[in-house]
């Protein structure tokens, strides 16, 4: 049966620039070219075909400005315009599990009766014969045990962190990053500067490395659900390697994330 993968319609950016940010930081753009100040009108969230990884031309490419990391396995890189490659089996075990924590008392999914949920993500980093970079997400933990939180909220314990670690490490997969879900109210990262969530705080303190992304997935498209459709979002932080964990309100000028470029692998493991 067919699925179908949807980019978040939110225009989130421009939220900070309802606030007045300005965003001086460098932000990555195609063909190796960088941007001063950040693009509120371009960073929207981008999901392009899993063919276009090997059809984009070899000088098209956004160049590495994060810190050094001393696990980084590769050297002198680039990254590949798209960033994230996950195989559509995860993206269904991501939306049905989403899906299984906001049942109603008769077992169906109900939007009334949502609740966020996550997990962790596995797989290998990537690179292409010119040196560009990407990561393949293959596969998703978030069972054994569950991490089930609130209509708008979720919390990822010690026990989750380290029993999921196990078995993506059993699996000869390196840690990705995480994902969670937004049941009814589609991917974006809430930041607790301005609205009480803590998404962005979230990914800065679990994804440092230029090889973690944050997913965020809602199985109810905006509260429009259409069958076997879900949306997706992927966001990393703007200087990977930092080694401050979250942004705090003395970071009044500083959005400090990103959209990602990233693609469904359909038919693949």
């Amino acid at each position: 049966m067919d699925f179908t993968t949807l980019p978040s319609p939110k225009f989130y950016a421009g939220f900070y620039r309802s606030w007045g940010y300005s965003n001086f930081e460098q932000m990555p753009m195609t063909d190796g070219e960088w941007t001063k100040e950040r693009d509120f009108d371009k960073d929207i969230d981008h999901l392009y075909p899993r063919g276009n990884i090997k059809n984009i031309n070899a000088d098209s490419y956004m160049a590495y400005r994060g810190k050094e990391i001393l696990q980084d396995p590769f050297v002198n890189h680039k990254m590949h315009p798209i960033e994230v490659v996950i195989s559509e089996t995860v993206v269904r075990e991501m939306h049905d599990h989403s899906l299984f924590v906001c049942q109603d008392e008769a077992g169906n999914a109900d939007p009334k009766s949502r609740k966020e949920t996550g997990g962790f993500l596995g797989g290998k980093l990537m690179e292409d014969d010119s040196g560009r970079c990407w990561i393949h997400i293959l596969e998703t933990v978030h069972d054994e045990p569950i991490a089930t939180g609130e209509k708008d909220t979720l919390t990822i314990g010690i026990e989750e962190k380290s029993a999921w670690n196990s078995r993506i490490k059993k699996a000869g997969l390196i840690n990705l990053g995480f994902w969670h879900s937004h049941p009814t109210y589609s991917p974006f990262q809430s930041d607790e500067r301005f609205n009480g969530g803590a998404d962005v705080q979230t990914t800065f303190d679990f994804c440092k490395s230029w090889w973690k992304v944050a997913l965020v997935i809602d199985p109810f498209c905006g509260g429009n659900s259409q069958k076997n459709s879900t949306q997706l979002g992927a966001y990393k932080i703007v200087n990977p390697g930092m080694m401050k964990s979250f942004l705090t309100d003395s970071d009044e000028d500083l959005m400090g994330w990103r959209s990602v470029g990233f693609a469904v692998a359909v038919g693949e493991d």
